[in-house]
């Protein structure tokens, strides 16, 4: 598979996050399952959920190769609604720079009747830059998606000191972690724990 200037590969994920304690990993919104079937073949241990709207979620399904069948599958799921996995670690790639905080913070809130105490949730996405990294080409173009985002969605790319507050509103139990940038990558890798 290729990939654009403007995107990344899976490895970007998979080679920079401790899997070793993860047995199970949904990817809410995880389109054809491109992270799902790179960690699967990475991990045989993670069992892989992709989440999505039906019709795609279908057409992952009928894609998926033979020898992931069992490890990787998917599932029909609007992250609006309340979500019906457990799992250790929910993950959602460039989703919440769709969407306003009102709407970034009921998706965080729908994992709720779901999540069992530890479970991560990791978002991947660009972060925009600080002033100290304002003139870097990653910084210009996590500044043109980010107007982007605005014109065409009423959303945002975040800051990375947003990150915090927006767990924190979505519910007090989520405990941020962090956020960090892979070297070489375009997203960052921001995760935060329940604690409820």
């Amino acid at each position: 598979m290729l990939f654009s200037k403007e995107d990344e590969p899976p490895s970007m994920l998979i080679n920079n996050y401790d899997w070793d304690s993860v047995q199970t990993f949904v990817d809410v919104g995880g389109s054809h399952g491109s992270i799902a079937i790179g960690l699967a073949n990475h991990f045989p241990h993670i069992q892989c959920t992709v989440q999505d709207l039906p019709e795609t979620a279908n057409e992952g399904a009928s894609r998926l190769q033979e020898s992931l069948k069992g490890r990787v599958d998917f599932a029909a799921h609007d992250f609006f609604t309340p979500q019906p996995i457990e799992a250790d670690v929910y993950y959602f790639r460039s989703i919440f720079h769709n969407w306003s905080d009102k709407y970034c913070i009921k998706i965080l809130q729908m994992l709720i009747p779901a999540l069992k105490k530890g479970a991560r949730v990791i978002i991947h996405e660009r972060i925009l830059p600080t002033l100290d990294t304002l003139n870097s080409l990653d910084a210009k173009r996590a500044i043109k998606m980010d107007i982007g985002m605005l014109q065409l969605l009423n959303a945002q790319q975040r800051e990375q000191d947003e990150w915090p507050e927006l767990f924190r509103r979505a519910d007090a139990r989520y405990r941020y972690v962090g956020a960090k940038k892979p070297a070489g990558g375009i997203r960052w890798i921001i995760e935060a724990i329940w604690e409820g």
